[in-house]
């Protein structure tokens, strides 16, 4: 179901599997990324079909995010500043096994070997440019960029006092990209603590603007099949490809 009052807006629905963003079958057709144009009084229910197969002997963790002004873009906005809170994302168990001990949900990565960890007053995930002194500043709404150009970012993540690892997906143009050569970064933090490093992300061989979006999930290896938690988005702001 998806309802908006307020505001006519686009908003992109995307659908992960196992944290990596999977096609889906609606009304026939297939989508990477579904985009839904509102009204101030929208209201639909849409039915989908993953258009992958699963492995149905095990659980998997899926996780469904909704992009506000998806056709725009954060460097056209009058905001002064880009800005989170911009999606709405929930992560639960899809439980296809019925048996928590079947999960299929491993860890296909190793964790992040970050420059830092620190102490602040703060916690979620942020990516910037900051690569000189990596200070922890809300990015500029827009950025620069070469084709096919590998271009480092900063990240800053945690600051929880409640998980000890934290997942972190990134999108560009409200698909899923590679961060450092893999589809997810993996964090084991420590309580209360930031940590900072690189991330390296290959720019599309395309020109055109694109906005970074992304998500961090917090102990992304639950296994809880009665939880259905709601996900902490990025600042979001625009790559403008050349």
């Amino acid at each position: 179901m998806i309802e908006n009052a307020g505001e006519d807006w686009q908003i992109a629905v995307q659908i992960f599997i196992d944290y990596i963003q999977v096609p889906m079958i609606i009304e026939g057709e297939t989508y990477q990324t579904f985009f839904v144009d509102t009204d101030k009084s929208f209201s639909k229910e849409f039915c989908f079909q993953i258009a992958e197969t699963l492995d149905e002997s095990v659980d998997h963790k899926i996780m469904a995010a909704m992009t506000v002004y998806s056709d725009k873009h954060v460097k056209d906005s009058e905001l002064e500043y880009t800005t989170n809170g911009y999606s709405i994302a929930l992560d639960a168990v899809l439980d296809i096994a019925g048996n928590t001990d079947q999960f299929i949900m491993n860890k296909l990565y190793n964790y992040e070997n970050p420059r830092e960890s620190y102490k602040d007053m703060w916690y979620g995930v942020l990516i910037n440019t900051e690569l000189q002194d990596f200070k922890r500043r809300v990015p500029d709404k827009e950025i620069v960029a070469q084709k096919n150009e590998r271009k480092d970012f900063v990240y800053h993540v945690g600051g929880y006092d409640d998980c000890t690892e934290a997942l972190v997906i990134l999108c560009m143009g409200m698909e899923q990209v590679d961060v450092n050569q893999q589809k997810y970064m993996l964090f084991k933090l420590e309580k209360g603590k930031i940590q900072d490093g690189l991330v390296t992300i290959t720019m599309p061989d395309e020109q055109g603007s694109y906005d970074l979006t992304g998500w961090i999930i917090k102990n992304p290896f639950s296994e809880e099949k009665t939880e259905i938690n709601s996900v902490s988005d990025t600042w979001r702001f625009t790559i403008n490809v050349t």
